[in-house]
């Protein structure tokens, strides 16, 4: 008895050791995706879905109300003070350039007129006679002289009442249209008065402003378009003209004005304008927002070359509907994973509809 105890414990013992030594302990078999996935994946690829690179442009369309102003526009007003005589002002009426508006009394102005064109004449015709005296050795050359100054005299005075005279009148400095007159015949105006207004409606220019982020991308004659509550549902085409030099330090944005074609005249100004433009960006790989993945370092997409997986770092530039833009080492018409990203690795091969059987799978 005391043999089969000392046997027993002695086995007892050895196998301890055994254990210390992790001799006799089955070893669990490999994790199939530790070891770089499961045999079939090794064998064939992992299984992706993949789409192709295409382009697409980083650009933006930008909105803004503005306020339409007409090409050109001027508040009538007369240079001399006096009673209104006569009126041709009329609300929406058409004038050409230099017509007569209106005119304040000047009875007073025309009899100075009147009596200076007098004195020029008679200035002038004792000029002439003192001119054919001296070819007759009549009278000196002086006389001729002082006669000469009479002329320019009384050409001066002349000169100074037809302008008291024009003073008196207004006319359209350019072709446009009148809009509600403000005074009647009558009237009592001086210098300050404003008559009426004066449109050139023939184009509009429609100012808003702009971000100072956006203007390294507006150019003159960039197109645009414009609606206006005016007239709803109507899209109208126009152009930038002009861009401020400066950016408004209190709004951090710039004017820029756009000219919009009113030849049928439907158009006013002081209206607002809703501007729509579209604003060009640079060029960037387009890949379906599946794809961009995120990292601690960064962002990255998978891009298949020869039926394998390779990490191409990814930086999001804009997303869209039809996917995002990125900047990356990407070209149009590479490969990129959508689907079946999670068992991916640099170099480990993969299969799908685009990219065929894995390279393993290939040779059997």
């Amino acid at each position: 008895m005391w043999m089969q105890t000392l046997v027993s414990l002695a086995l007892v013992a050895g196998g301890a050791a055994l254990v210390m030594r992790g001799e006799g302990v089955p070893t669990p078999p490999p994790d199939p995706a530790s070891a770089g996935g499961s045999e079939e994946e090794q064998e064939t690829g992992v299984p992706v879905i993949t789409a192709e690179v295409a382009e697409g442009a980083d650009d933006v369309r930008l909105r803004a109300v503005g306020t339409g102003r007409a090409l050109k526009a001027v508040d009538l007003r007369v240079e001399a003070a006096g009673k209104v005589r006569r009126s041709r002002i009329a609300a929406g009426r058409k004038f050409e350039a230099g017509e007569v508006l209106l005119r304040v009394e000047d009875r007073d102005q025309g009899l100075a007129l009147a009596l200076a064109e007098a004195r020029l004449a008679d200035a002038q015709r004792l000029l002439s006679r003192q001119r054919a005296l001296r070819d007759r050795d009549t009278v000196s050359e002086t006389s001729v002289i002082d006669a000469a100054h009479a002329v320019e005299i009384a050409r001066l005075q002349r000169d100074r009442a037809a302008e008291a005279v024009r003073a008196r009148v207004v006319r359209a400095p350019f072709a446009g249209t009148t809009g509600i007159p403000r005074v009647q015949v009558g009237d009592w105006v001086d210098s300050g008065t404003t008559l009426a207004t004066l449109d050139d409606r023939s184009r509009l220019l429609v100012e808003f402003d702009v971000p100072e982020r956006w203007l390294a991308r507006l150019s003159v004659g960039l197109s645009v378009t414009v609606v206006t509550p005016e007239r709803p549902g109507r899209t109208l085409p126009g152009r930038i003209e002009a861009i401020d030099s400066r950016v408004d330090p209190d709004t951090r944005s710039a004017q820029v004005r756009v000219g919009v074609d009113n030849g049928r005249d439907l158009l006013r100004p002081g209206a607002s304008f809703e501007v729509s433009v579209v604003l060009p960006g640079r060029t960037f790989a387009r890949i379906p927002s599946l794809a961009f993945q995120y990292a601690r370092e960064g962002g990255y997409v998978w891009r298949v070359v020869d039926a394998r997986a390779e990490k191409v770092p990814a930086t999001l530039v804009r997303r869209g509907a039809g996917g995002v833009l990125v900047e990356a080492e990407l070209a149009p018409g590479d490969l990129v994973v959508v689907e079946g990203v999670q068992r991916l690795r640099p170099g480990r091969a993969v299969r799908g509809a685009d990219v065929g059987p894995g390279p393993l799978a290939a040779r059997d």
